[in-house]
């Protein structure tokens, strides 16, 4: 059993922590340096109004060997394309089923 595994962190805490370092939290990991937006506004600003100015990164050409060119991997219209074929999958009458399941799953991995 590894270090990590060994110890359960309340499921709230890194939303927590966010909640004291403010709304925009730089994480430096060394050699690169991510920006975390907390605040919806500025998740809105990043993810929907300009998300055309904003890339995943350099780091992500290392991740993108581990993952990848699927949604989580890709970028501009490889992502627009993989996106549209998921989306389907999505649909407010599917959540409702897919909520249930992922309730049903957490609550027999909490005990």
């Amino acid at each position: 059993m590894s270090c990590l595994s060994s110890h359960r962190i309340h499921p709230g805490f890194f939303l927590e922590t966010l909640k004291e370092r403010g709304d925009l939290i730089e994480i430096n990991l060394g050699s690169a340096k991510l920006l975390l937006v907390h605040h919806p506004d500025g998740v809105r600003h990043v993810m929907q109004d300009h998300a055309r100015n904003y890339g995943k990164g350099s780091m992500w050409v290392a991740i993108r060997k581990m993952v990848g060119n699927g949604l989580l991997g890709s970028e501009g219209e490889v992502w627009l394309r993989q996106r549209r074929l998921m989306q389907p999958a999505f649909h407010r009458q599917r959540l409702g089923g897919l909520a249930t399941a992922m309730t049903g799953t957490i609550a027999e991995n909490a005990r």
